[in-house]
């Protein structure tokens, strides 16, 4: 065998090692933001309850430096005490409810509002919302277009 012939024989192997591997990366990442939109549906829902039930105020707060959700409940003595905190993935950005607040109340009568998410997987921002209906505060969401 030429040297020539091997190195085309080793390019041929490491393209069909590569592509599949570069393929597995995305598979996984689409996979953590699927994970995320459902564990924070599953999230919002308990805790929303809990907050109506209760009929307490659960301050939900997008914390930049945590890259995350974090849940804290009112205490009478005004203090806030985290209840749960659910992280993005790194493809995933947090863009904000309405006029980009950071913090969503959950409580008896709520205001609606949008969240929005983009992902740098697709091109197009906003890239999912979650719509929460006035007083209830369930969610409906889309892919946005």
């Amino acid at each position: 065998m030429t040297l020539l012939e091997t190195t085309i024989v080793l390019l041929i192997v490491c393209l069909m090692i590569g592509i599949p591997t570069i393929q597995w990366q995305h598979f996984t990442q689409v996979q953590a933001e699927k994970q995320f939109y459902q564990q924070f549906r599953h999230q919002w829902a308990a805790i929303r309850e809990e907050a109506f039930m209760r009929n307490a105020i659960i301050n939900l707060y997008y914390v930049p430096s945590k890259h995350a959700f974090v849940y804290r409940q009112r205490q009478m003595d005004g203090t806030a005490k985290p209840i749960a905190t659910l992280s993005l993935p790194k493809t995933l950005t947090y863009v904000g409810g309405e006029k980009g607040k950071k913090k969503i109340s959950l409580k008896r009568n709520m205001q609606p509002l949008t969240l929005q998410f983009n992902s740098s997987l697709t091109p197009k921002p906003p890239t999912h919302e979650f719509a929460v209906q006035m007083k209830w505060g369930l969610l409906s969401e889309r892919d946005a277009p």
